[in-house]
């Protein structure tokens, strides 16, 4: 997680107008908290209402919210749903 926060300190320093996107959803929640201008992640496509909170909560700082157990349990089971979905696809 250092790595990450390191590399966005020193993009925004050098172009504070590059948009950095958390992505990943094993690092989602460290992203939001260090900073990002979004969030790019396919389980958009199943909980978009889960990440519109999550990315509220990180815009507001509110941190009691973003590990409220519905959303990070969701969440979890929504990744795990995906990749369940990509073991069986690749059969």
């Amino acid at each position: 997680m250092t790595a990450y926060e390191d590399t966005w300190r020193q993009v925004k320093a050098a172009n504070p107008k590059v948009a950095i996107l958390a992505s990943n959803y094993d690092w989602l929640m460290p992203q939001l908290v260090v900073g990002a201008d979004g969030i790019l992640s396919g389980l958009a496509n199943l909980v978009p209402h889960m990440l519109m909170e999550l990315w509220r909560a990180a815009k507001a700082r509110d941190l009691d919210a973003m590990r409220r157990p519905a959303t990070v349990s969701t969440l979890s089971f929504a990744s795990s749903m995906r990749s369940r979905a990509w073991t069986c696809t690749r059969a």
